[in-house]
């Protein structure tokens, strides 16, 4: 085994499962090709209202406990279903309870090989260094740029593959309790490119406020009120296989996220600053957030011009 994979074993793994047996089995061999020595597990509980539910996690239990490599093990296996707002952020503070940093991977995130050491090699780099709070793998904002640096500073966290260490994790809420008091100052705005995603980010964070089954805002939010910024790779090393019905949220296939992963090149080329570029923040907003709303309502507005055009070339028929 080579020295940079060794080095990546020595991270801890946390895997974040549910009741997907397919794409768990899928995801569990990639972290069996790694074979790390430390392997964390953190299942949700089945719902009781869905039919099928218990075997589906059941077989998700099984196919986690099989591991056929010389590794420390913990798990936490739910009896009843926390959600998707509430499930991963137990498994979360569970993992970061035991270790100091991990790598995360959810059921239906699948890495290349080569997105351990990317994340191991910079847990390390600046594990020391506050400002970076996320190390991501995934990119799905544009191309691979194989001829850039490895990877550039945002203020977007990419969770669906990433990485961090427990004391960046200690600074999340859930709640984010602080949230009220700042819809109405200045805080926002000061991050933000445009009006359309000042609506955009005001909205999900009252329904954040409001309860939403859903986690990872929340930790965005964290990160932006830490003034920290997250890594993201311009290669993409993680693609994500759940996109469908089975999905909770994210039921659109030909998703980009859902686009094959690709090798990192070592050594990697770091950059010589941290911090971001607006070009780049304008491009992820605009490619994940507040621009998949207005493509929206631009679609739609377009439809019923269509349509109109349509009834009234009809009538002069």
């Amino acid at each position: 085994m080579n020295t940079e994979m060794q080095s990546a074993r020595e991270v801890p793994v946390l895997f974040l499962v549910f009741n997907r047996p397919a794409h768990t089995a899928q995801v569990f061999e990639r972290i069996r090709g790694l074979q790390p020595v430390r392997l964390l597990i953190s299942a949700d509980g089945p719902r009781p209202d869905v039919t099928g539910d218990k075997e589906s996690c059941d077989a998700v239990r099984e196919i986690v406990s099989n591991i056929d490599w010389d590794c420390t093990v913990s798990t936490r296996f739910d009896e009843i279903n926390l959600g998707c707002r509430y499930g991963p952020v137990a498994g979360l503070d569970w993992a970061f309870q035991q270790v100091e940093q991990a790598i995360i991977l959810e059921d239906d995130c699948l890495p290349d090989q080569t997105f351990f050491h990317f994340c191991a090699e910079l847990l390390q780099r600046y594990r020391n260094n506050p400002q970076v709070m996320t190390i991501g793998g995934h990119r799905w904002e544009g191309p691979d740029l194989s001829d850039a640096d490895s990877y550039y500073f945002s203020r977007y966290p990419a969770t669906w593959g990433w990485a961090t260490w427990s004391d960046r994790w200690a600074k999340f809420d859930i709640e984010m309790r602080e949230w009220p008091d700042l819809r109405d100052s200045p805080w926002l705005e000061t991050l933000l490119c445009d009006r359309s995603a000042l609506n955009y980010w005001q909205r999900i964070f009252d329904s954040m406020n409001q309860g939403l089954d859903a986690w990872d805002y929340a930790w965005l939010f964290s990160c932006w009120r830490a003034g920290a910024f997250s890594i993201r790779p311009n290669t993409n090393l993680v693609t994500n296989i759940g996109f469908g019905e089975s999905a909770t949220h994210t039921h659109q296939p030909g998703h980009p996220a859902s686009r094959p992963a690709s090798n990192m090149n070592f050594p990697l080329k770091h950059p010589n600053n941290i911090g971001t570029e607006k070009e780049t923040e304008e491009l992820i907003e605009w490619v994940n957030f507040s621009g998949v709303t207005t493509r929206q309502v631009r679609g739609v507005g377009r439809h019923i011009k269509a349509r109109r055009l349509n009834n009234t070339s009809s009538s002069n028929d």
